[in-house]
């Protein structure tokens, strides 16, 4: 009778034991589990950012380049319309008198028609692993949506993209514009001219 109790006692602590390890062995599944989960979370949310840092590079590169081309435009704007004024003036000089005649000035939207909208083409493009510090695959993207010429607007979209992590920012940017800010002497209008800037920014969930 006792051998036969000791025999139940072993046979019962057996089974407990190897419930106990079912059980280490089902959270240490577990904890494994949650822990491939939360580095695969921290590893995609890490590649979105990247990714959305890459979008806006794409973003600020354009904006700068965009920068550079209308600054030019209103440089040969001014300058023209500079010479404008003075050939006017001398022209319409008659003695101490000044007798004015239809005004007709250049045009800063003609300015940027040539020298801005019709380059569009070398700021749509794709750049593939600009940054060394990043290691996996990666690359940033221009792409050109609209053209407005009648309200100077330009739409264009910025795509980063790391790893298998994409992001994408619309944007918007308005072209130069001409304001008056009264006349001169002469009753000339005179005139400021508004830079070019960013009028919409969002970022979006695909093309």
């Amino acid at each position: 009778m006792i051998k036969g109790y000791c025999t139940s006692s072993r046979g019962m602590v057996m089974i407990t034991v190897i419930m106990i390890i079912s059980v280490v062995l089902l959270l240490a599944l577990s904890m494994v589990t949650v822990s491939t989960n939360h580095y695969q979370m921290v590893h995609s949310s890490s590649s979105g950012i990247k990714a959305y840092y890459l979008a806006e590079s794409a973003i600020d590169i354009t904006t700068y380049e965009l920068l550079i081309m209308s600054e030019q435009a209103i440089f040969y704007f001014l300058t023209d319309l500079q010479s404008y004024k003075i050939q006017y003036i001398l022209e319409g000089e008659e003695g101490d008198t000044i007798l004015l005649k239809d005004y007709h000035p250049p045009i800063l939207e003609n300015y940027l028609e040539d020298k801005v909208v019709d380059h569009l083409s070398i700021i749509e493009r794709r750049i593939t692993q600009p940054f060394e510090e990043y290691h996996a695959s990666h690359y940033y993207e221009i792409l050109i949506e609209g053209v407005s010429l009648s309200t100077n607007h330009i739409q264009m979209m910025g795509i980063g993209s790391y790893d298998e992590a994409r992001r994408f920012i619309k944007f918007v940017v308005q072209l130069p514009e001409v304001i008056e800010v009264g006349v001169d002497a002469l009753g000339l209008p005179e005139i400021e001219v508004v830079p070019l800037r960013v009028v919409s920014y969002y970022q979006t969930f695909g093309e």
